[in-house]
């Protein structure tokens, strides 16, 4: 989910934890009660990069996510540019409807 006109840091942080607080309710399928949860990655645009690269720092943190527990979110570093991989040219633009 890419958000846009986020007032800062703060308030990505309190937008992810909503996320998580929601996504983490019982959902009733015909009389028993599911369970699910989320890892988030979470990167903000520093100098206007392209959506490619905010797209491969939120992912790469999402994984970090996800191995360090069930629902939670992390977010992303430059110490950990060295550990992205490269972002396929066009994936993301196929992806756009």
């Amino acid at each position: 989910m890419l958000l846009d006109d986020i007032a800062g840091f703060s308030s990505a942080l309190a937008t992810a934890q909503r996320l998580l607080a929601e996504i983490s309710q019982p959902v009733v399928l015909e009389s028993a009660k599911a369970f699910t949860t989320a890892s988030i990655g979470i990167a903000f645009n520093a100098h206007d990069c392209e959506a490619e690269t905010i797209l491969r720092d939120a992912d790469a943190v999402m994984y970090q996510a996800k191995q360090s527990g069930k629902a939670r979110y992390e977010v992303f570093e430059k110490a950990m540019h060295s550990h992205t991989k490269p972002v396929i040219p066009g994936l993301w633009r196929k992806a756009q409807p």
